[in-house]
């Protein structure tokens, strides 16, 4: 997997004559995804508890992309963030 990916491209198809200026792909990034699977789950919630204890995996977002809060780093707000959005989908 590309360290470098950033976002996550999604194929929209269009089935209303209103969206005829929609692009056919468009870019969607999901806040916090940390493995950039388009989705939040609990491997995101995993790797976000590693980089808390100095494990760091390598991210798959930009760090903007990843940072919950606005501290400027990836840490226990973030995990609970994801879990939290986790346990809403159940």
């Amino acid at each position: 997997m590309n360290g470098n990916k950033t976002n996550q491209v999604f194929r929209v198809y269009r089935y209303a004559p209103d969206y005829a200026g929609l692009p056919d792909d468009i870019a969607v990034s999901v806040k916090a995804d940390m493995n950039g699977d388009g989705s939040l789950n609990l491997p995101d919630a995993i790797m976000t508890l590693q980089i808390c204890v100095d494990e760091s995996p390598s991210l798959s977002i930009s760090l903007s992309e990843a940072d919950i809060n606005g501290d400027v780093k990836i840490g226990l707000a973030e995990a609970v963030y994801i879990l939290s959005k986790i346990s809403e989908m159940r």
